[in-house]
């Protein structure tokens, strides 16, 4: 998918999970039910850390969206459903599209061009099998048509935007690892790209882009970049149950600064500006202790 010479700018969201109680919600939503669903504390904050995403990149003159998939939260079988705030799968859409246009509008509003859209498919646990929620938030928001030999039309698993003679390669998934530190499995995702590639088993990427975790990172190695994106999801009760401290998520976007330019003078290509947000203030809880009992003068029953 070749786009004309220059310097690009695109900005990459990932793992924004709408309908999550710990995800992006829209101000006075109205569900489909006709009841009213008021943002939670944590949804204030995630809400306001969007507004002032939404300028710091219309300053960029952003010339396309990668949304790298988990857009909505899905019905939550495994937590029936006791982690949602918008239930009705249509409800989600219904938010997400919003969501996903007011962001066009906006940035388009600031570039005074058409900004495209790519949408990757991410968990089919949040997005179903097949991505069918994602490809129908996809066709309406009107997202572009993705060329590969994948299922879907506008949505796909893996994504190689073609950038005059750069490549990124966008996929939702990415293992978690083990051991202490975050980078092996990134790391990892590079080093059998260099191997696949070099028996034309895919496409070289200049820049590997993966989601999933819900943390940012970033490893470069000689001739290639790749990067986890963070997310726009609070920490879940599955991040707590693995670990109190250990799953911290990031929250925040990137934008990509493609340089074809770079390239031919034989200067690197890929750089970005990462846009992140603090957790809000974890609070304590007070310590309170019990009071003297009230003695039974033995005329009640104590049952």
């Amino acid at each position: 998918m070749p786009v004309n010479s220059g310097t690009r700018n695109i900005l990459v969201l990932g793992d924004v999970h709408i309908g999550s109680i710990y995800g992006l919600l829209p101000p006075d939503f109205v569900s489909s039910d006709g009841a009213g669903k008021p943002q939670n504390e944590g949804q204030k904050y995630l809400w306001n850390c969007w507004q002032d995403m939404k300028w710091r990149a219309a300053k960029f003159a952003i010339d396309s969206v990668v949304v790298n998939g988990d857009l909505i939260e899905g019905k939550q079988p495994k937590q029936k459903c006791s982690e949602l705030t918008l239930v009705a799968p249509n409800d989600q859409e219904t938010a997400a599209v919003f969501l996903m246009r007011d962001l066009r509008n906006w940035l388009e509003k600031n570039t005074g061009r058409e900004v495209p859209f790519f949408f990757v498919a991410g968990t089919e646990y949040h997005e179903g099998r097949g991505a069918e929620e994602l490809e129908s938030i996809a066709a309406r928001v009107k997202g572009a048509n993705i060329q590969s030999n994948f299922s879907g039309r506008h949505c796909k698993e893996v994504l190689d935007l073609a950038v005059d003679g750069i490549v990124i390669n966008f996929a939702h998934h990415l293992g978690g690892g083990a051991g202490f530190t975050r980078s092996g499995v990134l790391d990892g995702e590079a080093v059998w790209n260099q191997i696949t590639s070099s028996k034309g088993e895919s496409v070289a990427a200049d820049l590997i882009v993966r989601s999933h975790l819900h943390f940012f990172m970033h490893v470069e190695h000689v001739n290639r970049h790749a990067l986890l994106c963070p997310c726009w999801q609070l920490q879940t009760r599955f991040a707590r149950h693995r670990s109190a401290y250990k799953l911290m998520p990031n929250i925040g976007a990137i934008v990509l600064h493609i340089s074809p330019e770079a390239k031919k003078r034989g200067l690197d290509p890929v750089c970005f500006t990462k846009m992140l947000y603090s957790l809000p203030k974890p609070e304590e809880t007070k310590f309170q202790a019990g009071g003297k009992l009230k003695r039974n003068n033995g005329t009640q029953n104590a049952f």
